[in-house]
């Protein structure tokens, strides 16, 4: 990959040619998708700046632990539906192995939410105490499929 140095940054170019085989709807697709996207989202030297503007602010200064908590918590997340979907759709044994992968997966997950708060400073009672806020005013009288289904949750 071809890259260049300019003003004591690497930067990378990288030319893309979209594959021919893409329909016309696809192309008009994608069109669509570059034009509903952010900045920050396309342009690294934007990206770089927002992360600037992020760590100067005392509440958000540590923008790289919260990315790092979101994209572990996601990944984390989904070793852990691997091993539920192989107990409940390929006929995994449950047994106490499989129980300690669950458990493990886990814990990799909390240790990064642990990241989230700690870059938030919040402690994980806090979260919690919210949640169950929300959860009681959303659902007063108990789980509702129809509350759920239907909800205004701006």
């Amino acid at each position: 990959m071809p890259s260049r140095f300019s003003e004591g940054r690497k930067e990378m170019s990288m030319s893309y040619a979209p594959p021919s085989s893409d329909s016309r709807e696809v192309m008009e697709h994608r069109k669509f998708v570059d034009s509903v996207t952010s900045e920050a989202t396309k342009d690294c030297d934007t990206f770089i700046e927002r992360l600037d503007v992020l760590q100067d602010n005392p509440r958000w200064s540590e923008p790289q632990r919260l990315l790092t908590g979101a994209i572990g918590i996601c990944s984390e997340g989904g070793e852990l539906l691997d091993i539920v979907k192989k107990l409940l759709f390929q006929g995994k044994q449950p047994n106490t192995e499989l129980r300690m992968k669950l458990k493990n997966e886990l814990g990799d997950v909390m240790w990064y939410v642990q990241q989230i708060l700690l870059t938030m400073d919040w402690d994980l009672h806090e979260v919690l105490a919210e949640n169950t806020k929300k959860l009681s005013g959303r659902y007063p009288d108990g789980f509702d499929t129809d509350k759920s289904e239907n909800r205004d949750d701006n």
